[in-house]
């Protein structure tokens, strides 16, 4: 009856925990998103699960909203050019100059790799 305690003990504080990508550090994050983006496939299954908290980082955070909120809109997902002018169009109304550049920057390393 104690394992089953235990057990029990164990699923109620797992229960209560966000899931969270931060343990993985940010390159585990960066191609986390960047699978999203390049693999339709998978991110169509992930659709049902991913939530934009799952990250720590904050241009990743914003990224995955908006990427997931077009899919919720349009059933499919933004091309990498699409999102860039999602984004723009999001960004451009006096947005954190700090998290745009971040966005800038990441959306260029994915873009090349």
């Amino acid at each position: 009856m104690t394992k089953l305690n235990s057990f029990m003990q164990e699923i109620i504080e797992n229960a209560n925990n966000v899931p969270h990508f931060s343990q993985h550090g940010k390159s585990f994050q960066e191609k986390i998103f960047q699978g999203l983006v390049t693999d339709t496939q998978w991110a169509a299954q992930m659709v049902e699960v991913m939530r934009p908290n799952f990250f720590d980082i904050e241009y990743l955070q914003f990224l995955s909203e908006k990427y997931f909120a077009y899919y919720n809109k349009y059933k499919c997902f933004p091309t990498l050019g699409l999102l860039v002018n999602v984004i723009k169009d999001e960004l451009a109304d006096g947005a954190d100059d700090i998290l745009k550049s971040q966005i800038i920057e990441f959306l260029l390393r994915v873009k090349s790799n």
